[in-house]
């Protein structure tokens, strides 16, 4: 498995428009990983809108926690993906995004 990891630090207005460029030409590709949930809540979203946008295939976290995005990229190794149903089912992201600005 390959899974490409994207820390966006926007710190002037120049990383501000290319990080909306970027993220605008790729919004059919991303599920949001909202972090203003709590943990159950988090799991909960994300497994309804893998299983409502499967073919999405980066996974794009805002205003993280450093140890939450440690969480979620070994839970992706130890699984081969994320884990979104009862029948063990798995999605992988190919990418995750986590935005951070300054």
């Amino acid at each position: 498995m390959i899974l490409t990891v994207k820390y966006f630090y926007e710190n002037d207005d120049e990383n501000y428009d290319k990080y909306n460029k970027l993220w605008n030409e790729n919004k059919h590709r991303i599920i949001h990983l909202h972090t203003d949930l709590s943990l159950q809540k988090r799991i909960y979203t994300l497994n309804e809108e893998i299983k409502i946008n499967f073919e999405k295939d980066i996974l794009a976290i805002r205003f993280p926690l450093f140890s939450f995005c440690n969480y979620i990229i070994k839970q992706i190794q130890k699984n081969n993906g994320i884990k979104y149903d009862h029948n063990s089912n798995l999605w992988c992201p190919n990418e995750i995004w986590i935005y951070n600005p300054k």
